[in-house]
């Protein structure tokens, strides 16, 4: 039993070599995405501080952006009110489901940056790298498989290695360099594993939502406004706040389909440090602005709270940046194990090939 692990093991950790190296070192990358951005585009994602700037009303600023933009539709916006960051705005291009991105000063009422495709900014393309490996929607599914492998990989990795622990504090380095590495596979791979599976799982998780919500749902195109762009926007979002106990807006969604209703999700004060900050909400009706329902996730019991635990136990932003340091270093653990596990099945093949031949001799000469 053990031996056939072991080869199940190998076998589709070499299958699955190079697109869980880009999977594991792209998401290493983006554990940093938010300071990558800033690196690389300080004038569109970070603002100059506002003073005794406010924020200026929702509304305003969405209608700025609809008059500059009039060939595309507000589709959803990502809510900031720390006096740094730029807010960012995703808009869809009218009669299409094409989804474009801007930035936004909320504080002067200045966009920061032309729209331009989720994708080209080279952070969301590293995010689609990531998730999809490029190859757009169908992509998920693919990822979907690679990220089982790697929870396979590490499961059996820890069955296979069960016992590592008894020698943690005697690793082999001195002797020879298939020893070295054997000790030192089984050492990162033992070490890592818990970040690597909770990694592997959420990430299974979150491509196979996508995926079954491909599967049910059509993305049509956006050809008219679904809301009534005269509702005030920023008195909603004080409703919202009002409703909840606590409850920051973080995420405004518009309707994209007719029937739906305008979102504020958002986060509340919580002493559980994996919750995230979209996992609280309230609706209002995408016309008349009535209000219609609100989620609390203290509410709402241990299943929703651990799924809404995923986001931040996959990008590690739990524990701010000595977690997200953590996350990256041991998301990048692949690339040892995958060098160190390649040698040694190359080692193991030579020796098994070198023993074919000597066997073979032996018998030649026995003839």
């Amino acid at each position: 039993m053990r031996k056939s692990l072991f080869k199940l093991h190998s076998w589709l950790a070499l299958f699955a070599l190079l697109p869980l190296l880009v999977i594991s070192l792209s998401g290493s990358l983006l554990v940093f995405k938010d300071e990558i951005d800033a690196l690389l585009r300080p004038d569109e994602v970070r603002l100059a501080a506002p003073g005794d700037l406010a924020r200026q009303p929702l509304e305003a600023l969405a209608a700025k952006v609809a008059n500059a933009h009039p060939a595309f539709e507000l589709g959803s916006w990502e809510i900031f009110d720390d006096g740094h960051t730029a807010d960012r705005v995703y808009l869809v291009r009218r009669h299409s489901s094409d989804w474009f991105k801007l930035y936004l000063d909320p504080y002067r009422g200045q966009l920061l940056s032309q729209p331009v495709p989720v994708e080209e900014p080279f952070t969301d393309w590293l995010l689609e790298l990531h998730f999809k490996l490029l190859l757009g929607d169908g992509g998920m599914a693919l990822g979907a498989f690679y990220a089982a492998i790697l929870l396979f990989l590490g499961i059996s990795g820890l069955v296979l290695y069960r016992q590592f622990y008894r020698r943690l504090f005697t690793l082999r380095w001195g002797k020879d360099l298939r020893l070295a590495l054997s000790d030192t596979h089984k050492l990162v791979g033992t070490l890592a594993s818990p970040v690597l599976l909770a990694l592997a799982f959420t990430g299974l998780w979150w491509n196979i939502q996508f995926v079954a919500h491909e599967l049910e749902h059509e993305d049509l195109p956006v050809s008219e406004r679904l809301y009534n762009d005269q509702l005030p926007l920023e008195q909603l979002r004080q409703d919202a706040q009002a409703r909840l106990p606590g409850f920051k807006a973080t995420y405004l969604l518009m309707p994209l389909e007719k029937g739906f209703a305008i979102s504020f999700y958002g986060a509340v004060p919580s002493a559980n440090p994996l919750a995230s900050a979209y996992g609280s909400g309230v609706s209002f009706d995408a016309h008349s602005g009535a209000y219609q329902s609100h989620w609390d996730i203290r509410e709402l019991g241990l299943g929703t709270a651990i799924l809404d635990s995923y986001r931040e136990l996959h990008f590690g932003s739990f524990g701010g940046l000595i977690s997200k340091v953590l996350w990256a270093l041991v998301g990048a653990m692949p690339l040892i194990l995958a060098l160190s596990g390649s040698y040694l099945w190359w080692h193991r093949k030579h020796k098994q090939r070198g023993a074919k031949r000597r066997r073979m001799q032996l018998a030649n000469q026995g003839r």
